[in-house]
């Protein structure tokens, strides 16, 4: 059935970050990115399909959450093609409730990872730290300053689903800091001037919870932030460039803990 002229604008104000604010929703498309949805239990409120555009695979996913009791509507291919940020939609879009929590309600005591992403305001970089995150088994994701909208389209697809399979909160640097002080949880910053190598990480996750602090390549960590830094790290690499992609060294630096947590 199609959609109404209201609905279709309705759904296409998702695609902004205005839209999604006020509305407090969000849209994910393609097979891959709902199959961990799904794998997740992350179940949108509806589902938007067209058959004409479904793959074999993509037809078996639409059963998939028919099953699972998520609402299905199909829809023709112009009007999936309007309500999707790709060049080439692959048939199936879901539409999704943006979680409303807070730092303090997503916390535990017990938490012992923690990735604090401070200004990262490229998508393809927020999504590739997100998709590290969960790669690595860090425990809580939290953006603060002027970070990327976590639940853009890019930003989602950057992730590869990793959004549905990990806490995540946009914050402000004194929420973090009050936690911070609550639980004595370290702060780990980046820093190309630092004297700590990367393997001091080793050791600290043995003592205390750490929140992994990433900034953007352009400017790095704010300068509040640094001077609250329990540690500071650097990642050594050839001084034939001047530094790491954001996205790169985070996930390298969340690989460190990662392998000690495992041992």
């Amino acid at each position: 059935m199609p959609l109404s002229k209201v609905e279709l604008q309705d759904i296409r104000s998702l695609l902004t970050r205005k839209g999604r604010n006020r509305r407090q929703e969000f849209l994910a498309e393609g097979v891959r990115l709902l199959e961990e949805a799904l794998r997740h239990r992350y179940r949108p409120t509806i589902l938007y399909f067209s058959k004409s555009l479904l793959s074999e695979r993509g037809e078996k996913l639409v059963e998939a959450f028919r099953r699972a009791r998520v609402e299905g509507r199909e829809i023709p291919a112009r009007q999936l093609e309007a309500i999707s940020d790709t060049k080439a939609p692959q048939g199936v879009v879901g539409r999704f409730a943006t979680p409303q929590t807070t730092l303090e309600e997503l916390y535990r005591p017990e938490t012992r990872r923690l990735l604090l992403c401070e200004n990262i305001g490229d998508p393809g970089n927020l999504g590739t730290l997100l998709r590290s995150a969960v790669a690595f088994e860090m425990e809580l994701v939290i953006t603060a300053g002027s970070c990327a909208d976590l639940y853009s389209p890019k930003v989602i697809r950057s992730s590869a689903g990793a959004i549905f399979g990990i806490g995540m909160v946009h914050t402000t640097w004194s929420d973090v800091k009050r936690l911070k002080t609550s639980f004595g949880t370290a702060l780990v910053a980046t820093d190309l001037s630092a004297r700590e190598p990367v393997e001091r990480l080793r050791s600290m996750t043995k003592e205390k919870g750490i929140i992994l602090a990433v900034g953007s390549e352009a400017t790095g960590l704010s300068e509040e932030l640094m001077a609250q830094a329990d540690v500071r790290v650097r990642i050594a690499h050839s001084r034939s460039v001047e530094s790491l992609n954001a996205a790169v060294a985070g996930s390298m630096l969340m690989r460190e803990l990662y392998q000690e947590s495992s041992r």
